[in-house]
């Protein structure tokens, strides 16, 4: 191909153009020559990258402060993991923390045994087994249970003090505050409403939310000063049985209801008999 005329600008296509054409015809010698050029310019290049990065460097913040290193990005993605981990560990601490007290403040042994209760009732009935209606008696039962139990916690905790039993218990221990008790108790309880509601029938919504009543209320105070405690916490005990009954379709009004009430109500009499008065039971 003719080289352009001289003193025009040559676009960089005929450059290229020029220079495959000059490559081909020339020896090679000539093309050794060529190749040596090509990679001194390369590693002149990269000299001058070098040295501008390393006067880049050279320049510190003002005041004589040290200049702050370069990091790569996966530097600086470990370094904001590890600056986001402390608070994430401490949020998940916390969480962890608010579980067990809740637990604690709802008795969560004594909880799961009117689970299982709720549950025997349930297939006590012999209906068909409708898993959505059982799972809403448990979860509802359970939650009325720790209602229950939080503010049966709430209302004794200056008696706990006193006794090296419950002195530990998170409210007088401290390890939680009046507020806080008291804010999970009524959660729990409109929860539990909720869900007894949402998932079973009235009958067995209002035996729950009386079942927390009853517990809180009667069975809490009489405690310190009557053996009639027992006979208030056998009917506490035999309503979560009657709750699944009714859950499962069958009446408050059933033989087979009436016999356990006062087979239950027979068995808090004899307890009452041995110990007239059980004060901190449970």
């Amino acid at each position: 191909a003719a080289a352009a005329p001289a003193g025009r600008f040559r676009p960089p296509a005929y450059q290229l153009h020029s220079a495959a054409a000059a490559t081909a015809a020339t020896t090679p010698a000539d093309r050794f020559v060529h190749l040596r050029e090509r990679t001194g310019r390369r590693l002149r290049d990269s000299y001058s990258r070098d040295q501008h990065q390393r006067r880049w460097l050279s320049v510190g913040p003002k005041d004589g402060a040290a200049p702050a290193p370069l990091l790569s990005s996966l530097e600086r993605e470990g370094d904001s993991e590890a600056a986001a981990s402390p608070s994430s560990a401490g949020a998940l601490a916390t969480v962890r923390t608010n579980l067990g007290l809740y637990a604690e403040l709802s008795k969560a042994r004594l909880s799961s045994l009117v689970v299982i209760t709720a549950g025997a009732g349930y297939a006590a009935a012999g209906g068909e087994m409708d898993y959505t209606t059982m799972a809403a008696l448990c979860g509802g039962t359970s939650l009325a249970a720790g209602s229950a139990g939080t503010f049966n916690q709430i209302i004794e905790r200056n008696r706990d003090k006193l006794m090296k039993r419950t002195c530990n218990r998170a409210l007088p221990a401290g390890r939680i505050s009046f507020n806080h008790a008291l804010g999970w108790g009524i959660f729990s309880g409109v929860t539990s409403t909720a869900i007894l509601a949402a998932g079973t029938d009235p009958v067995t919504t209002a035996l729950g939310v009386a079942n927390i009543g009853i517990y809180a209320v009667p069975y809490t105070l009489s405690k310190p000063h009557s053996e009639i405690n027992t006979w208030i916490g056998a009917v506490v005990g035999a309503i979560p049985p009657v709750m699944g009954w009714c859950a499962a379709g069958g009446s408050m009004f059933d033989v087979e209801v009436s016999r356990a009430l006062l087979r239950s109500v027979a068995r808090g009499h004899r307890t009452s008999r041995r110990a007239p008065v059980l004060g901190h039971a449970a």
